[in-house]
């Protein structure tokens, strides 16, 4: 599946609110939901780009469970955002920008993140994709910044 119009979509809703972090949720090549991060102003520390697209995208299916779901992200997921994949039965993630990217452009990451990140999905099973679009996610958290 072509994941670039995704990507583009989520790197442009995070530009657009002037956030470092876009995701989307897709469903059989169709997009399901679209949201960025909503940490501050929500004063929400749950309310991270892939946990508000999940949430939507539960609301629409009216059903916790997102089974055959793809999740696209312009940054790697953290654990909790990855936890919130596999509760919601997510089949694959999609990420471009790096746990260590961010943390190189100012943001507050868990500096081992890879490592948890691949512990967790071979217990979760979720397929991974990662670095997809790179340089365009890498451009966006320079842009945006702390």
């Amino acid at each position: 599946m072509d994941y670039k119009k995704f990507m583009l979509l989520a790197l442009d809703k995070a530009r657009a609110a002037g956030s470092t972090r876009g995701a989307c949720v897709i469903k059989k090549g169709k997009l399901v939901s679209c949201e960025t991060n909503h940490v501050h102003r929500l004063n929400d520390p749950s309310a991270h780009a892939e946990v508000e697209a999940i949430r939507s995208a539960c609301k629409k299916f009216r059903s916790t469970h997102l089974d055959g779901c793809v999740v696209v992200c312009t940054t790697e997921p953290c654990p909790m955002c990855l936890m919130a994949c596999y509760y919601s039965r997510v089949k694959k993630i999609v990420w471009g920008a790096r746990s260590s990217d961010a943390m190189r452009w100012g943001r507050n990451e868990i500096a081992k993140n890879r490592h948890v990140i691949g512990e967790i999905s071979k217990i979760t099973k979720i397929e991974l994709k990662q670095d997809f679009m790179r340089k365009e996610c890498i451009a966006l958290l320079k842009e945006c910044g702390p």
